[in-house]
């Protein structure tokens, strides 16, 4: 501003220039203080820096916390302030020895470590969930459930059942190749909704898509009368639902939803 032959803004108008700007990018407002931007101009360091180097935890060590408490929240199994407790004593013994205190990080340690971290983590309450369902969940039958219903819809796997059904010997020796009762049990389906002909076709003689009128969706809750303790427990950031495996008794309620594709929708059941 002196080379420009202008006067020099005072500290609190350039806290104001900058809070107007960040204003007219983002529409949101900040605050900055005056005292605070003198003190950085004559040398000092934010407060977040400070506190950042006397963390009991590297950047590294951080970074490796939290991806290991997203992959084993996502595996069903999250951990409470407590467990993380644990394993971040843990690392700082094995790293610092001596010098870190045998009654480990804080009180609060953890709650400000989420909070700290905020962008990638969060608190949630558990929703059960059985060990058995948590372990068919994965990639794997995930991606092969999702090739199945493909192939279904678009009926690239009707022509198994459009096959005869295998024939077997009647009485007085005779094949029974007409009878209806040796049939898959999905190609007497597909014949009872589609004709005669089983299936519809196009006018290349190919398999139409299945109707709209005939493809429904459903989804269902479990609601388990033992090992339903809720918890809070910590998980990646932006989940709705976060769950827990548990191996509590067999004895459930469940709830099935069904709802067609055409937008018409079964009254719900209720399994006991």
């Amino acid at each position: 501003e002196m080379e420009a032959n202008r006067k020099p803004l005072s500290l609190r108008k350039v806290c104001k220039q900058i809070e107007d700007e960040h204003w007219s990018e983002t529409k949101m407002k900040v605050k900055l203080d005056p005292c605070t931007l003198q003190r950085l101009v004559n040398g000092g360091t934010l407060k977040i820096i400070r506190n950042s180097r006397k963390s009991w935890l590297l950047e590294s060590e951080a970074t490796m916390v939290i991806d290991y408490t997203i992959e084993v929240a996502s595996c069903g199994f999250p951990l409470s302030h407590r467990r993380l407790k644990e394993h971040v004593d843990n690392i700082c013994c094995t790293c610092l020895g001596r010098k870190f205190p045998t009654s480990g990080v804080g009180k609060n340690w953890t709650s400000c470590f989420i909070s700290k971290h905020s962008d990638r983590l969060s608190t949630y309450w558990t929703h059960n969930l059985d060990e058995k369902r948590g372990r068919a969940v994965n990639l794997h039958t995930n991606a092969e459930w999702f090739d199945l219903l493909g192939d279904v819809l678009n009926r690239n796997r009707d022509g198994k059942f459009d096959e005869a059904p295998p024939t077997s010997a009647g009485s007085g020796g005779q094949d029974q190749d007409d009878d209806d009762s040796n049939m898959p049990a999905l190609a007497s389906l597909e014949k009872d909704t589609y004709g005669d002909h089983g299936v519809d076709e196009d006018n290349n003689g190919g398999h139409e898509p299945i109707r709209e009128e005939n493809i429904y969706g459903t989804d269902e809750s479990g609601f388990f009368l033992e090992g339903s303790i809720r918890v809070r427990v910590i998980g990646a950031r932006g989940k709705k639902t976060q769950h827990q495996q548990s191996d509590g008794g067999r004895e459930n309620t469940t709830v099935i939803i069904t709802i067609c594709t055409d937008g018409s929708s079964l009254k719900p059941a209720v399994i006991y």
